[in-house]
């Protein structure tokens, strides 16, 4: 069950990245000027949704499998390990993104790719929250216990 919470935990943060981006990135009708071209919504939706869903589904995956399992072996408090758990997922995201862009654009992202480095542990956080989220509704609803929402 492990696999199919991360693979689903991939497809609902790409589903909530891609979509506050495209509404970040558009520009309402009622702004735009004439003769000038803007990329609608659906645009902005979905290239930033199909490689998220790459990177996720290659890497975040993989990723998270191998940090729980080695971090179930660890002799500490559960906070201790929550605490480990998310800085290193934060740092994974931050060296996945700084992977994916030097292999896409070389020099000429040298002067962004501090802030996509950044956005990278950013994302990396919304897939581990998503994953936790998803781990305590399903062992809940394993447990036979009630939700509150």
């Amino acid at each position: 069950m492990s696999v199919i919470i991360r693979i689903a935990s991939s497809f609902l943060s790409s589903l909530l990245i891609s979509f506050t981006l495209a509404y970040i990135n558009t520009v309402p009708e009622s702004e735009r000027l004439p003769n000038t071209y803007y990329i609608s919504f659906s645009g902005n939706f979905i290239a930033p949704f199909l490689f998220l869903m790459l990177i996720y589904i290659v890497v975040a995956v993989l990723f998270s499998l191998v940090i729980d399992n080695k971090l179930r072996t660890m002799k500490v408090s559960a906070f201790i390990r929550e605490i480990v758990s998310i800085t290193l997922y934060f740092v994974g995201g931050i060296i996945t993104a700084f992977i994916f862009f030097s292999l896409l654009g070389g020099p000429t992202y040298a002067v962004n790719r501090f802030g996509a480095t950044i956005y990278g542990g950013a994302f990396a956080l919304v897939y581990y929250a998503v994953t936790r989220i998803l781990e305590i509704i399903c062992y809940k609803k394993k447990k036979g216990m009630t939700l509150l929402f």
